[in-house]
């Protein structure tokens, strides 16, 4: 019995915490001829190796290595379902005793049908609620005894009315309070923090805003600079045009005093003549250069007219982005007035009596 004991020590390690509805994926199992029992799943196979991926589950989950084995090490090889098969034999076969069902529960632990193992364990103590070989695996699963029923961590939390939540036992009506509790709060954290992001828009709003204005401002300073710059101009034109004015009608002049003296010739005449080409050249000289001055002028003026145009423009366009970003700042302070809202009435909601642990 001494003996046995020890074997269920030994592989109850593997049994830890393993509720009766677990899973259990069939594996391989490798009988080597030195003695002792791999489980795994066979990799690959050639005719002097097989490559196992050897499974050994443990509390904390499930570890797994690969190895390989020399045919003439190995005894014999069991598919998954060769070791069901074979569990289903022994099963039928078995005569009904404490004993038998431990020996069973041992068989399905070594090849990890922990299910099973713990099942058979069951069965035993409802035949030999004293049986120490039973009792002992069943402990070291995690298993405890309640009124001569053997249940699990989950199993005996139900029987006391108690859940696990955050690391604590908490009965029931006081973790779905907890959860709850949880939840308001951490909506009130992500109110926070959204209040804390629209109060980072807002400020970029109004120091965008800010610039608008500014920019409207400058512009309307530069509007009032280039129509007065315009004006000068336009006065510029007008001043040209009146020279080209003055310019053309002494060419014209000159030109008709050209036609007088041909008329009337006398001893001088040629010295006449010369006298007033010359003044013809000059006045028609003069006329065109006003007439370039004029011109140049004109299209200064001109330009200046498009670009005042051009800047009322955009001011107009500078006016339309200081009322839309004078929207987005109301629409912000609105929505950060409701957010403030919502988490002071969070915080109202999470002021009740914290929820107190039971102790494990």
């Amino acid at each position: 019995m001494r003996r046995r004991c020890r074997i269920f020590s030994l592989i109850a390690f593997a049994l830890i915490s393993l509720p009766l509805s677990a899973t259990e994926e069939p594996l391989s199992e490798i009988d080597l001829s030195a003695g002792g029992v791999v489980m795994g799943r066979i990799l690959a196979e050639t005719d002097d190796v097989i490559t196992v991926k050897r499974i050994v589950r443990l509390p904390g989950g499930e570890v797994a290595k690969e190895v390989q084995y020399q045919r003439r090490a190995i005894e014999r090889i069991w598919t998954a379902e060769e070791i069901i098969a074979e569990y289903d034999r022994r099963a039928a076969a078995m005569e009904a005793t404490a004993d038998t069902h431990v020996d069973l529960a041992t068989w399905c632990s070594v090849r990890l049908l922990f299910a099973r193992a713990v099942h058979h364990a069951r069965q035993a103590l409802l035949l030999d609620s004293k049986h120490v070989g039973a009792r002992t695996l069943l402990a070291e699963a995690g298993y405890s005894e309640v009124d001569g029923e053997w249940l699990d961590a989950t199993e005996l939390l139900t029987e006391k009315g108690l859940v696990r939540y955050n690391g604590h036992l908490l009965p029931v009506k006081d973790a779905e309070a907890a959860r709850a509790r949880d939840r308001q709060l951490a909506q009130q954290e992500t109110n926070r923090r959204k209040i804390s992001e629209s109060r980072n828009r807002i400020d970029a709003a109004m120091r965008d805003h800010e610039r608008a204005v500014a920019d409207v401002a400058k512009r309307e300073q530069t509007i009032e600079t280039l129509r007065v710059e315009a004006e000068t101009r336009g006065r510029t034109f007008e001043e040209a045009k009146k020279d080209m004015l003055v310019a053309e009608e002494q060419f014209k002049a000159a030109q008709r005093l050209s036609h007088h003296d041909h008329g009337h010739t006398s001893d001088h005449g040629h010295v006449v003549s010369e006298h007033v080409l010359h003044q013809i050249a000059v006045s028609e000289g003069n006329y065109r250069a006003a007439g370039r001055l004029c011109e140049l002028a004109s299209k200064s003026h001109v330009a200046a007219l498009t670009q005042l145009r051009t800047e009322r423009n955009n001011v107009i366009r500078a006016n339309e982005r200081v009322e839309q970003l004078t929207a987005t700042l109301i629409r912000l302070r609105t929505e950060a007035a409701a957010l403030t809202a919502e988490a002071a009435r969070l915080a109202d909601l999470t002021s009740a009596k914290d929820v107190t642990p039971t102790k494990e």
